[in-house]
């Protein structure tokens, strides 16, 4: 499986560098699935060229992973990391707050580390986007 991701990621970083776009490999959400650990992922991204990390914060959460420690591993990699909290056992999607993941420590651990965007707020319902990012503004102008 994963010789066929690589190639496939291959061909679709060729047909994206024509036309300015990037593309991420995320982390995936549940444990028996390849791309779950900082180092499974970095295996892939750094085996092809011009291939960057999604990070999701809230993935982290339900595979019982810490995202400080794993931002720290892949933090040169990323070109987008996904906001959303959930209660660690399923990836709720919810409000900032309204799970158990610690967003003041892991975006001071961004704004410290030099990465300050983009951040994108996977939250549902939609209209719960601009509300999450209120709460994100606040967490990030206070630290």
């Amino acid at each position: 499986n994963i010789k066929m991701l690589i190639k496939n990621l291959r061909e679709a970083i060729s047909l994206s560098n024509k036309y300015g776009i990037k593309i991420g490999l995320e982390n995936s959400v549940t444990p028996e699935r390849i791309c779950r650990t900082a180092e499974e992922l970095l295996n892939i991204t750094n085996s092809i060229r011009g291939l960057g990390i999604v990070l999701d914060v809230g993935h982290l959460n339900v595979v019982g992973l810490d995202p400080i420690q794993y931002f720290r591993k892949v933090k040169n990699q990323i070109i987008n990391i996904h906001i959303s909290d959930n209660n660690g056992k399923t990836d709720q999607h919810v409000l900032i707050g309204k799970g158990n993941i610690n967003f003041k420590k892991f975006l001071k651990e961004c704004k410290n580390s030099g990465y300050y965007g983009p951040f994108i707020f996977e939250v549902f319902p939609r209209k719960n986007v601009l509300k999450c990012r209120e709460k994100f503004l606040n967490i990030w102008n206070q630290i």
